[in-house]
């Protein structure tokens, strides 16, 4: 549905993904160390059904490029 790539530190970059499957909202995070070797994938699933919540929420999460491991934290603190 959307994706964004974004750098979030000289070694670290993310792919973020927002799909939808049987009405519910999933945000994929995709994140690369390349001083450490590693690709790590992170998944907020369901986290709204209301489409634009969900496009608002995604875009908020990539202008701040949102660490993988702090993806579901920020989303739930960003839900009202």
């Amino acid at each position: 549905m959307k994706s964004a790539k974004r750098t979030i530190t000289q070694y670290i970059k993310a792919i973020y993904t927002l799909t939808e499957s049987n009405g519910e909202y999933t945000i994929i995070c995709i994140q690369e160390n390349k001083q450490e070797g590693t690709t790590a994938i992170y998944k907020a699933e369901g986290f709204s059904s209301n489409v634009s919540k969900a496009i608002k929420i995604f875009n908020k999460i990539v202008r701040g490029k949102v660490l993988g491991s702090t993806l579901i934290d920020v989303i739930y603190n960003l839900i009202d």
